[in-house]
């Protein structure tokens, strides 16, 4: 339902941000505490990884986890999700997702990632995609002014969870994690509606759900 929802605005999105934030739970974890000689407790929270489309901050693609999961291991899959209903043109994130695997896939997807470098980052790394990695080093220091520019729509996603936060909570009620992830995926919805009723004034965007649903492209 939530990259449904996200259809109407196909038109409009080209580029696309990605990154992750937590939502707090009502859980706890224990372990033990070395400083204190005893039991110590941590709380814990769920992984909200999505993807917007930086004009709107519509959220294209979405996926609930642990919260330690690291965010380059769900940036494949968020990223085909897109793809599936979106064409690519720009796709931003921050130096957590700095890989030439990324970069390759982005480009088979069509797009170009925008990725900041690391001040100690050099053009033969890479791995087995160094190619792409050293051709997107090259551009950035070649038309670093403008490759910062585009990567700093980046900051769109943040305004996303912003919202998301501000307007429903930024912690989960439930006690059970799938009842969690079915919460945060409610918000998201909520969000993207909010979104959809912005754009129907200001860019009066046609509403047709059913031929959003019929023509949507499912994750295989």
């Amino acid at each position: 339902m939530i990259e449904i929802s996200s259809l109407p605005l196909k038109q409009i999105e080209l580029d696309f941000a990605i990154d992750a934030t937590g939502f707090g739970t009502s859980r706890y974890k224990t372990f033990f505490n070395m400083k204190h000689i005893g039991e110590g407790r941590w709380k814990q929270y769920r992984k909200c990884h999505a993807v917007c489309g930086v004009k709107t901050n519509i959220i294209t693609s979405v996926d609930i986890t642990q919260g330690y999961v690291n965010d380059q291991v769900m940036f494949s899959l968020l990223a085909k999700d897109t793809a599936r209903n979106f064409e690519i043109r720009d796709f931003c994130d921050d130096k957590g997702y700095l890989a030439g695997k990324n970069f390759a896939l982005i480009k088979s997807l069509g797009g170009q990632a925008y990725i900041p470098f690391k001040e100690n980052t050099s053009g033969r790394r890479g791995g087995k995609d160094r190619s792409y990695f050293k051709a997107a080093f090259k551009y950035f220091k070649m038309h670093q002014e403008e490759y910062m520019k585009r990567y700093h729509q980046r900051s769109n996603i943040e305004s996303a969870f912003s919202m998301i936060k501000r307007k429903f909570g930024n912690n989960v009620k439930c006690k059970k994690e799938i009842s969690q992830d079915n919460e945060i995926l409610a918000k998201v919805l909520a969000h993207n509606i909010c979104v959809l009723i912005q754009e129907l004034f200001l860019n009066r965007v046609e509403l047709d759900f059913n031929f959003c649903a019929k023509h949507y492209v499912a994750r295989k």
